[in-house]
């Protein structure tokens, strides 16, 4: 078996870092989110997903973070989509 390597402070943590995963400049102000079990266990599992194709590992919050990085300009579309949907 392949040691896994562990990441310190892993590119995709935002608040470890200056800039977000665009390179764009992030304040260092934090603030928290609920996440519910369910929802942080969908999490882990694509932690270990990632683990086993890469060797890296990362944490779920990591995860999190690179979705609301890359991927909010879609999550707005979906719901303006389901929103304005005409049954």
């Amino acid at each position: 078996m392949r040691k896994r390597k562990r990441v310190g402070i892993h590119k995709y943590a935002v608040g470890y870092a200056h800039t977000n995963t665009q390179g764009k400049e992030m304040s260092s102000k934090r603030t928290n989110m609920g996440v519910s079990m369910e929802r942080k266990d969908a999490l882990q599992k694509a932690v270990l997903d990632i683990a086993k194709r890469t060797n890296v590992i990362v944490k779920w919050t990591d995860v999190a973070n690179y979705m609301i990085d890359n991927y909010t300009k879609e999550a707005i579309e979906d719901i303006v989509s389901d929103l304005t949907k005409k049954d």
